[in-house]
């Protein structure tokens, strides 16, 4: 009898732990999807903020070339600013967004060029925005023109590997990025180099690792 007692008094026990063990994982599963959600609203709201900026910076250094068409580092800015805009805008999925702030930032690197030719580093840029908007023939010309300014330049020899392998021409990726990664293995550039490398190798050109701007 006292044993039957004792099972009377644990039972309200058991199901309260029955009930935990139903109840307690749905709980920690519904904070678990609350909390991505949250992080990813998160990076909207920066990638928003930045955006934001972009569009700040663009206003203040268009006012400047309104005052001087020829204000060299106002338009590299501009250039610049325009680039990195559709940059977010693509990781935001605004394809046509993208695509205007990348045409602009074409009109302004080209300006700048006009007035100083013998800028690399623009030019390089010039031809990674070229990239961005699928003109693999104007870009290559950019880029093959600056690294016969600057023969050891890193980056542009990575961007030409880079271009290779985006439109397929994976054989022809090779020697370009051995040659950046041959400029500095243990640098950005060469980090990137090495990865698009090791795809080039395993024949990949689907979801290629973004080169560094």
């Amino acid at each position: 009898m006292k044993d039957n007692l004792k099972w009377l008094v644990l039972l309200p026990v058991l199901g309260v732990v029955v009930v935990l063990a139903i109840f307690v994982p749905r709980l920690v599963s519904s904070g678990s999807g609350a909390s991505d959600k949250s992080s990813t609203s998160q990076n909207n709201q920066v990638v928003q903020q930045q955006i934001d900026q972009d569009k700040t910076t663009i206003t203040n250094y268009q006012d400047l070339t309104k005052k001087n068409p020829k204000d060299q580092l106002a338009l590299r800015k501009l250039g610049d600013t325009f680039a990195d805009l559709g940059d977010l805008q693509s990781q935001e999925g605004k394809i046509n967004d993208a695509a205007w702030s990348y045409k602009w930032a074409v009109d302004q690197y080209r300006q700048y060029l006009k007035l100083n030719s013998d800028d690399t580093e623009v030019r390089i840029d010039l031809g990674y925005t070229y990239t961005q908007l699928n003109m693999g023939d104007v870009a290559m010309r950019e880029l093959q023109t600056a690294v016969a300014q600057q023969p050891n330049n890193q980056r542009g020899w990575l961007n030409i590997g880079y271009l290779d392998l985006q439109t397929g021409k994976v054989d022809e990726s090779k020697a370009p990025l051995q040659k950046a990664i041959a400029l500095g293995a243990s640098s950005q550039y060469g980090q990137d180099a090495k990865q698009l490398l090791d795809q080039a190798n395993n024949g990949g050109t689907q979801n290629l690792v973004p080169v560094t701007p």
